[in-house]
């Protein structure tokens, strides 16, 4: 009988930070969760190709 593969589930997560709408102490929320992050410099000077504005100041997970 054919095993089936069992769904290989990730640990790890990306995800951005918008400047205007994170709390205050987002730092502290995110250490609270015990989890090891990296978080990059707040980004507000990449542009959108399309429109040639600014984007919205946002933080990269660089994962």
């Amino acid at each position: 009988m054919k095993q089936k593969k069992r769904e290989q589930r990730s640990n790890k997560w990306a995800f951005l930070i918008y400047q205007e709408s994170v709390p205050e102490d987002y730092l502290n929320l995110l250490e609270e969760l015990h989890v090891p992050f990296i978080l990059s410099p707040w980004h507000d000077k990449d542009v959108n190709r399309t429109t040639g504005e600014f984007k919205k100041p946002h933080k990269h997970d660089p994962h």
